[in-house]
């Protein structure tokens, strides 16, 4: 199998299986190949064969709940944790998961008490301390947190082009900084609030390596001397021998000394006044009886692991939306931007950030699920209501509430049951149909500085 090669082990396995039914390993095993061919419930129905040839194989009800919760069959995947901790009380892994699953459907205090197990049994378990990272965060319990979050695994797997050692919070006088892109481009944005307080700690440069569609954008940070992308960084080096360096994220963990206006949601970012002109000039000219410009994004990057809680495929849950009156919605679907809720043709395309960045000048609000354009809102003081799932929400938005403790612009909606679009679709028209919801949407908007 290390060879990847799965569609003939899978024929083996099929034919070992015929030969001898009863045997669980066949069936595990072949649960595994299911699984990395993308065939999730099938290697469900194979690791319940196994289950029931050998119930006592504590390792099998694990696997089997991380399927089961992969694919939403959230009942399963705890009764599956809980029979593999019941069959070993000391697998850390099983205290994670069920821990992580637990918190994700609203019981953070029995939640915590299974990570802090698995922690107990074995203190440098990256994924548990992820998960408990996690929930703390949603807790606002960031003292804690942020040094726990440090075990995620940090997306950039390419060998680092440069010899400097990681900053981990040592004195920073006259040093040479370079901070790192982190996981996603909404990661990117909302920790870039955090590179305000590193020229308070004395560095003399401070450099960022980001993501293509965020650099021209970024190039705007005052605080910032130059904007890499992974792309010339080996150029970079040779232009910039810094001293230390850290991934964006991680800056979070190391808060003393820097200026805590880094901690307040206020905006970071701004538009370029070139963009909004472009957009203007596209845009219809605002109706006489419009009371609303509305940029709506329902959908983010099919790839994103957890992408079917957040996004919402389906967009006739949407369609009450079009009773409200005098409203110009602006559809942005990938780079794609339409005029009219549910056009089909797009009327223009969308280049980098700092393009949507033009665009969502030119709105009154935006509606969105969670992306990068709701974090580009956000930095920028645009009023953004966010539609949150209620299974996998991000630990971000915290556990419940209207209100984010990241940007003041930004209002939350949120599921009341797990998939529930409709619940959210009844929420927002009765705020867009509200007395005084113009003037309470345009109050939204925050003047923008740079960082």
């Amino acid at each position: 199998m290390a060879d990847r090669r799965w569609g003939a082990a899978m024929d083996q396995l099929d034919r070992a299986i015929a030969l001898a039914p009863g045997q669980a390993a066949l069936h595990t095993n072949l649960a595994l190949v299911l699984d990395e061919m993308g065939e999730p419930q099938s290697a469900m129905e194979h690791l319940s064969i196994a289950l029931d040839v050998d119930p006592a194989q504590p390792l099998v009800h694990l696997n089997l709940g991380v399927l089961a919760a992969r694919t939403g069959a959230l009942a399963l995947a705890e009764q599956a944790y809980r029979y593999a901790i019941q069959l070993q009380t000391s697998l850390a892994a099983a205290w994670s998961n069920l821990g992580s699953l637990l918190d994700n459907t609203h019981r953070a205090p029995e939640a915590e008490a299974c990570l802090r197990q698995a922690l107990t049994l074995e203190p440098g378990n990256s994924s548990a301390r992820f998960n408990l990272a996690c929930l703390l965060l949603r807790d606002g319990r960031y003292a804690e947190a942020w040094p726990l979050w440090e075990s995620r695994d940090w997306p950039v797997h390419q060998a680092l082009p440069w010899s400097c050692p990681r900053w981990r919070g040592e004195r920073l006088e006259g040093m040479r900084v370079l901070v790192v892109q982190d996981a996603g481009l909404g990661d990117t944005i909302q920790f870039a609030r955090y590179l305000r307080g590193l020229r308070s700690l004395g560095t003399s440069r401070i450099d960022l390596i980001c993501q293509p569609p965020l650099q021209a954008l970024m190039q705007q940070l005052q605080d910032v001397h130059t904007v890499w992308t992974w792309a010339d960084s080996a150029q970079a080096l040779d232009c910039a021998p810094w001293d230390v360096w850290i991934p964006v994220m991680s800056l979070a963990a190391y808060p003393d000394g820097q200026d805590t206006t880094a901690l307040e949601p206020r905006p970071c970012l701004k538009h370029s006044e070139s963009r909004k002109e472009v957009w203007k000039a596209r845009l219809s000219p605002t109706k006489k009886n419009q009371r609303l410009r509305i940029c709506l994004v329902a959908q983010g990057n099919p790839d994103f692991p957890h992408d079917a809680q957040r996004s919402i495929r389906d967009l006739e849950v949407l369609a009450p939306l079009q009773s409200v009156s005098d409203i110009e919605w602006i559809h942005l679907r990938g780079k794609s931007v339409s005029r009219g809720f549910d056009a089909e043709e797009p009327a223009w395309e969308l280049g980098d950030l700092k393009d949507t960045a033009g665009l969502l000048a030119c709105v009154d609000l935006l509606i969105c699920v969670d992306t990068a354009v709701a974090h580009l809102a956000g930095a920028m003081g645009v009023p953004c209501w966010l539609l949150l799932p209620d299974y996998l929400c991000d630990w971000r938005w915290q556990r419940r509430g209207t209100q984010s403790a990241w940007y003041a612009s930004m209002r939350l909606f949120r599921q009341v049951t797990p998939g529930d679009w409709a619940s959210v679709v009844n929420q927002l028209n009765d705020a867009l149909q509200a007395p005084g919801a113009v003037d309470a949407i345009r109050s939204l908007r925050l003047p923008q500085t740079s960082a």
